[in-house]
């Protein structure tokens, strides 16, 4: 997507001979710091040292506006891998003002700072920060995902409202709504929604002096989607999607892309109703007809877009949900541009682990062993997808026969999955093949046998959590659960489930 943080600076001011020589340097190192591999670091502090030695004299806005580049993109390469440092947190470089700088959130305090330092103290009329200089730390903010990163926006976004000669453009807006899209904190992410629609509002009433784009219809509609999955009222964060979605297409001053419907179709995806799921698939043919009508390439629905149907139909509680993720499989299989990946495929899994049909078991099997043939790395069978089909199994509720053949099924999964070189069951395996076990075979002494089992596998692995604990009650008798957790014995002799020992849950992610 395209962004004013790349965009050139306002300055209509030519620099020096001597000054593109340094931006074209500036330039090279502020490319290196989107690189996952580099030093990002170390690149945009070797940047602003340039910037400050070289532009001391006659610094202009264009070699800051890089610099500030290069402090955004090592944002946003921090808090990607925020979560997989390699051997440790790194040790932090330290710029000329002796700020510390090795997490996302101190490259865009670094970039503010310097922001500020020329908005404030800089009177030569080159290097004055422009629209362009504010949406860089804007965006910066905006990707580094901090908690309070959608207040830190606000705060640069009212410095460009306030300001006597500048004025916050539509990349301005699309950030801030951006870092409101990824906000999560107690207040919790539909007050983060109510912000977004307020934005969106403000800028109805802009009329055309900043005027919506359809990236900004597809942020707000992003945000939709991902707040519905923990909104208490989906349904209404849903149809708030539709509507605004309705009032774009009504209005004809934007032109909708897949990325719009697809947005819509993921909200409705996370209701789990009938009447929603049948408000995605109308979009779905909606967007087909739109495709069919225009053969413009930006409407052609994707992977995802059906993959978004796939799932609403496996979330809702009807007789016919499975039979058409089924059919919307063979739908892309059969088509020569849109193939399903593990996602489709998995989703499927569940839309028949929720059925009442008691061949769940075989038809998850089928599903996995047909993914495996596929032998495409979109398509390959991952935890996810094999956790669903252990739970179909669990959920069998034929003969006893079927309950059986169930069973087997789901332990033949579990050995898959220990067979893969790169999966490693998890506690959802463990708690789910538990859950089989209570529940497809009869209480008795293998029971108790092959449940005891499962317990001290997950706990050599670290990956005991309380649904395991509760599957482990409904699976074995309890003086077999007392034998099993006397370490966690009160001194009353009462057994406090709920302090699992750390060992115990150590690898729990």
């Amino acid at each position: 997507s395209s962004s004013s943080s790349s965009s050139i600076p306002e300055s209509g001011s030519i620099p020096e001979r001597g000054t593109v020589e340094i931006n074209r340097q500036l330039e090279e190192l502020a490319s290196k710091c989107g690189n996952f591999n580099n030093d990002v670091i170390s690149l945009a502090s070797q940047c602003q040292d340039l910037f400050e030695s070289s532009c001391r004299e006659s610094p202009h806005v264009s070699s800051l506006h890089t610099v500030l580049q290069a402090w955004s993109k090592t944002c946003a390469t921090l808090a990607e891998r925020r979560n997989s440092w390699a051997n440790g947190s790194p040790q932090p470089v330290y710029s000329d003002s002796g700020l510390p700088v090795y997490t996302a959130r101190d490259a865009a305090e670094r970039a503010t700072q310097l922001l500020l330092e020329h908005v404030e103290e800089r009177a030569d009329a080159l290097c004055i920060p422009d629209t362009a200089c504010y949406n860089t730390v804007i965006d910066a903010w905006s990707k580094s995902r901090c908690d309070d990163a959608p207040q830190a926006c606000e705060r640069l976004l009212k410095k460009l409202l306030d300001h006597p000669t500048l004025h916050p453009d539509i990349e301005s807006y699309n950030f801030v709504l951006e870092a409101w899209s990824h906000h999560h904190s107690s207040l919790g992410e539909e007050q983060a929604l109510e912000r977004i629609l307020k934005i969106y509002r403000h800028l109805q009433e802009q009329e055309k002096a900043i005027a919506p784009t359809i990236r900004t219809m597809n942020i707000i509609l992003a945000a939709h989607a991902k707040i519905a999955y923990h909104a208490q009222d989906k349904e209404a964060v849903a149809k708030s999607a539709h509507a605004i979605f309705n009032e774009t297409l009504e209005a004809k001053t934007l032109e909708p892309t897949t990325m719009t419907y697809n947005s819509v179709m993921e909200a409705y995806a996370k209701c789990g109703t009938l009447e929603c799921t049948k408000c995605a698939q109308q979009l779905l043919e909606q967007l087909k007809t739109a495709y069919a009508e225009s053969n413009n390439a930006k409407l052609q629905p994707t992977t995802r877009t059906y993959t978004a149907l796939v799932t609403a139909w496996a979330k809702t509680k009807s007789l016919k949900a499975p039979h058409e993720a089924q059919a919307l499989l063979k739908e892309m299989e059969d088509s020569n541009t849109i193939k399903p990946n593990t996602r489709t495929y998995t989703a499927v899994i569940q839309a028949w682990g929720r059925s009442r049909d008691a061949t769940k078991p075989q038809r998850a099997l089928r599903i996995l062993k047909h993914m495996k043939a596929l032998k495409d790395a979109n398509a390959r069978p991952n935890l996810v997808t094999y956790n669903a089909a252990i739970d179909a199994c669990a959920r069998c509720q034929g003969t006893t026969k079927q309950q059986t053949e169930a069973l087997k099924i789901a332990f033949a999964m579990l050995k898959s999955i220990q067979m893969e070189p790169d999966i490693e069951p998890n506690q959802v395996t463990f708690a789910t093949i538990l859950k089989a076990t209570a529940f497809l075979l009869p209480a008795g002494e293998e029971r108790n046998k092959v449940a005891s089992a499962l317990f001290e596998k997950a706990k050599a692995a670290g990956m005991v959590d309380m649904n395991m604990i509760k599957n482990m009650r409904k699976a074995v008798d309890n003086n077999v659960m007392q034998d099993l957790f006397h370490d966690l014995k009160a001194r009353t002799g009462h057994i406090d489930y709920s302090n699992i020992p750390p060992a115990w849950s150590r690898n729990i992610r």
